[in-house]
């Protein structure tokens, strides 16, 4: 008789680091005592809403739009209810709890669903359509896709994880439907270079798909040329130095006060990161 192959035993892996995860935002909602409202973002999404099983969407941690209190009050009720920070990110609007029993499992705190001047996505325009669903707001198919989207840009596209393009790239492949959705709301909130780059860049990487290409064209449709969004995504990749791809990529938001407010987000959460470290009552990351 033989063992569980390789394959089983990585299922089994994945589920069981997959409940444990899910212990801990149950615990979490408790702990919040339904005063504040938990949206799963990005893999937390796609698990949670059944667009990925967990074995097939390995997670770090769980990412969670927190919405009814400042971050800073849900961190202390946490704290009071056996959670510590985990982590204090360079970006101001995120922190990092775990158990204090399961210091492996981190909920990534959000108290915006993108970095200042990543769009205008806020979180009503997240909520927009939200569904509940054991005690969290499931946000809509398209300020979820646009909310990936957006955070492709943050990570400056192509240093971004493979996973997260491929994030777009299964959702717009699954549900073709959803690509002129997405795109007209990544226009509405000022993200439609943003998605046209990302759906070039899906292109390029051989994922593109009918949803895909539907969006494109609706863009295209809206005033975006696709030539010049080829010529800014060049711009992005050659850049060798990540200070100047990063300004290559922030160059692809649609207004220059997002431009702007993104570096100035950017700035504000590295010199303000000691001070809420201490604040949250963790040194802040290096």
């Amino acid at each position: 008789m033989t063992g569980p192959s390789a394959a089983a035993r990585a299922q089994a892996l994945a589920w069981a680091a997959h409940e444990a995860r899910m212990r801990a935002v149950t615990r979490a909602e408790a702990a919040l005592r339904g005063e504040v409202v938990l949206a799963p973002m990005k893999g937390a999404w796609l698990v949670a809403t059944g667009r990925a099983h967990p074995a097939d969407r390995p997670m770090r941690d769980v990412d969670l739009l927190v919405f009814g209190a400042p971050l800073v009050e849900v961190v202390r009720r946490l704290r009071s209810r056996s959670f510590v920070v985990a982590d204090v990110p360079r970006n101001p609007w995120v922190v990092a709890v775990s158990p204090d029993d399961a210091p492996d499992v981190w909920l990534d705190l959000h108290a915006r669903p993108l970095p200042l001047g990543i769009g205008t996505l806020d979180v009503v325009g997240w909520l927009a359509g939200a569904r509940p669903q054991h005690g969290l707001a499931l946000a809509a198919p398209a300020p979820a896709a646009v909310q990936l989207v957006g955070n492709l840009l943050k990570d400056r596209l192509v240093d971004s994880s493979p996973r997260a393009l491929h994030d777009v790239a299964g959702l717009l492949d699954a549900e073709p439907d959803l690509g002129v959705p997405m795109a007209s709301l990544a226009q509405s909130v000022h993200l439609g270079g943003a998605c046209a780059a990302v759906l070039t860049l899906l292109e390029r990487r051989g994922l593109g798909s009918p949803g895909s290409r539907a969006a494109a064209a609706w863009l295209v449709r809206a005033g975006w040329s696709a030539a010049d969004t080829d010529r800014a995504l060049d711009r992005v990749v050659q850049a060798r130095h990540g200070l100047v791809r990063a300004a290559a990529a922030r160059a692809l938001l649609d207004r220059p006060v997002d431009r702007a407010m993104s570096f100035a987000g950017a700035a504000l959460g590295r010199v303000s990161q000691p001070a809420r470290g201490w604040w949250l009552g963790r040194p802040a990351a290096t």
